[in-house]
């Protein structure tokens, strides 16, 4: 997959009008007709505020980064990637320290014990389902809600109700689980 997207996806416009590789104008030029779009003859000379030498150092080229909007970039990432890799990596421990054995200890092992084996399957099945229903209506809701106007921030407040809920369900499964455990012990 990755020799077919380093062949298939091209470099920006940007990036190839920035950094002028040898190659550039005929890179351009197969971007441009892709797009439609005329062929140059030549690349335009890069507007720069200052000459590419003083841009070489790593100070200069941090100047260029160190603004508020990266800055919120930065923490954008940061957040995303600390809440995926805590749900990653925490979870299985968490589950365990709830009650659920080491087997059981991943997001998958939640809905299995709840079930009696002869239909255990079919509720996973069902859950698996589910979950995919959601995997589609976020997307087509994001899109909706965007033509509607609502801003990125908006959006990404309104898709952190689904994790309350999914931890609201995740709390209650416990006791839930020890009230299916009593009554098959009966």
């Amino acid at each position: 997959m990755l020799p077919l997207a380093w062949r298939k996806l091209p470099e920006s416009l940007d990036f190839l009008l920035t950094r002028r590789p040898p190659s550039g104008l005929r890179r351009v030029n197969a971007v441009l007709r892709s797009m439609g779009q005329p062929s140059l003859t030549v690349l335009a000379e890069p507007l720069t505020v200052s000459n590419q030498s003083s841009q070489d150092s790593v100070g200069a080229r941090l100047r260029l980064l160190v603004r508020p909007s990266t800055l919120l970039v930065w923490i954008v990432f940061f957040c995303t990637m600390a809440g995926f890799y805590f749900i990653l990596s925490w979870t299985p421990r968490l589950l365990n320290a709830a009650g659920l054995s080491a087997g059981q200890g991943m997001t998958g092992g939640v809905g299995p014990p709840l079930y009696p084996t002869a239909v255990r399957t079919t509720g996973m099945g069902w859950a698996i389902g589910i979950g995919r229903f959601g995997a589609i209506l976020a997307p087509l809701a994001s899109g909706a809600l965007l033509d509607r106007g609502w801003l990125p921030a908006q959006l990404y407040f309104f898709f952190s109700a689904p994790f309350v809920v999914a931890a609201v369900a995740i709390f209650l499964i416990g006791p839930a689980r020890a009230i299916i455990t009593c009554s098959a012990n009966r």
